[in-house]
Parts: structure tokens; sequence; C-alpha cells
């Protein structure tokens, strides 16, 4: 039963394989039976060999058919990949075409949302995500969503408490820097060092964000300002931060940091010249 079904599926893909897939499998399933054929009736001295053949080669066709396959993933996967690329109006493009209920998950509408929210198309992030939490409202990766999206809007207080929660019910420590940068611009300064120093010591692999929080601890006199070079390294990444949202309170005070941050490259501005309580009062 569980074969016939892999072969209807296999049957249902094979148009979606490049031609050079499709030959390949179509010859090594004819090499497969011809020595299944001389494994089981051929000359007593060949068989052995001929089974063992066989045998490698539906390992071989194991990986053909999982390369064959590559193509074949669903919106969702295929927008995730150009989320992570940052080719925003590619993933909006492939998930919104597709009705909710085939979707295939809660992660699509959250992701979904995700995308209006980077494109600036804050009421549609929030009709995306405040569907995806009706249909699972414990889920953190909803919840996180629905903070980002608070965030970038200015309201940090909404922001920390879906995050916080999203947090509690596993989302991942990288999430501490969310945290702390809704305390910053909040002025609980405290809970703010607290969280951005559990984020600088993950062995995550965000610069620009790694950037931002020794900025923000740096400023509130808890940590060393970020290196010419870190600064270097981020400072695209928060101007086109800056730039998605400049219509936001959020876009104002990230552009702010970026000014400071440049300053100290330039040398214009002494890096511990951050005022937390400037950036609260903007915000």
């Amino acid at each position: 039963m569980i074969f016939g079904h892999f072969l209807r599926d296999l049957y249902k893909r094979l148009p979606e394989w490049d031609r050079s897939s499709r030959l390949s499998l179509y010859l090594a399933v004819i090499l497969l039976v011809l020595l299944l054929l001389v494994g089981f009736v051929g000359p007593d001295e060949i068989k052995l060999p001929a089974r063992l053949g066989a045998f490698g080669l539906l390992l071989t066709l194991q990986l053909l058919i999982f390369w064959g396959n590559r193509r074949a993933i669903s919106p969702y996967h295929e927008a995730q990949q150009h989320y992570l690329r940052g080719e925003y109006e590619s993933a909006r493009d492939l998930l919104e075409p597709v009705p909710e209920n085939q979707r295939g998950s809660v992660d699509a509408l959250a992701l979904l949302g995700n995308c209006y929210r980077q494109l600036g198309q804050f009421d549609r992030a929030e009709l995306a995500i405040d569907r995806a939490l009706q249909i699972k409202p414990d889920y953190h990766y909803a919840l996180y969503a629905a903070g980002k999206l608070n965030l970038v809007l200015g309201d940090y207080a909404q922001a920390y408490d879906f995050i916080e929660r999203a947090y509690s019910l596993g989302a991942p420590d990288v999430v501490n820097f969310d945290l702390g940068q809704a305390c910053y611009y909040l002025g609980d300064h405290s809970k703010a060092a607290t969280y951005l120093g559990k984020f600088c010591k993950l062995p995550f692999d965000e610069p620009a964000k790694t950037t931002l929080a020794m900025h923000y601890l740096s400023a509130l006199n808890k940590g060393q300002p970020p290196s010419e070079e870190s600064i270097r390294e981020s400072i695209i990444y928060l101007q086109e931060e800056a730039a998605r949202y400049r219509k936001t309170d959020y876009g104002k005070v990230i552009l702010n940091e970026v000014e400071q941050l440049q300053g100290i490259v330039d040398g214009a501005v002494s890096p511990e010249a951050g005022q937390p309580g400037e950036n609260a009062l903007q915000a």
C-alpha cells in the first residue's frame, strides 16, 4: 500500500523533473530490471554479483529521486527560501495566490505577515498574523511575528509582551535581542541590558544585530562599543532597516542609531555618545 502510494506520487511529480533526470531514472529502472532478472534466473556464477549490483542501484535510485524532486517543494518552503535571501516580494507573491486552507500550516500565514511587514504593508501584515494566531494562539512563531510587527510600528510594550510570550513557548534564544531592543526604547534599561547581554553571548552569526546590541549596551555603560570594522560590516543593513520603516517611529530611532554609528566610523562622534534617554523620548 505504501509502495503503491509512493509510485502514484512519483508518477505525478515526474512531469516536473528536468529531462536529464527523467532519462536517468528510466535507464536506471531498465538496468535494475535486467540485474534482477540475471540475479534470479541467470547463470549461477553471476547471480550474486547481479544481486549486489541491483542493491547498489536501488541506493542510487533513491538519490536520483531526491534529486529529481528537488524542485517539487511547497509554496511555503520556496517562499521561505526567498524570504531568507531578502526577496520579500517574491516570497509574498508565492504565498498570496494560495488559498488559506491550502497553505499547509500556520507558518505560511505568519511568513506572509512577515513579508508584508518587510514591505511596509502593515495592515495586511496584521490581518495575516492575526489569522495565524486565531488558528494557533500559543504558537511561538506567530507570536514572534506579531511582536516584530508591533516593534516596527513603535508599540514597544505590546511588542515585548508578544515576544516574551513567544520566548516562553519555545522561540529561540536569538529573540533576546528583540526583547532587549523593546526594553531599551521603553526606557527599561536594566531589563534591556540583561537581554542584550544574553544575546551578545550567543554563538549566532547576526553581525548587524550584534553591532546594534553592543551600541545599546555601550550607551547604557554596560559594555564596550562595537568596533569600526563591525559597524562598517553592518551599516548598510541598518540603513536599509531604517529606510524600510522610515514612516514609523521605529524607523526614525533606527536612523538615529545609524547616524551615531556612522559618526563613530567618521570620527565625528565619540563611541560613548549614545543617549538612551533621548532615543526613548524620540520613540
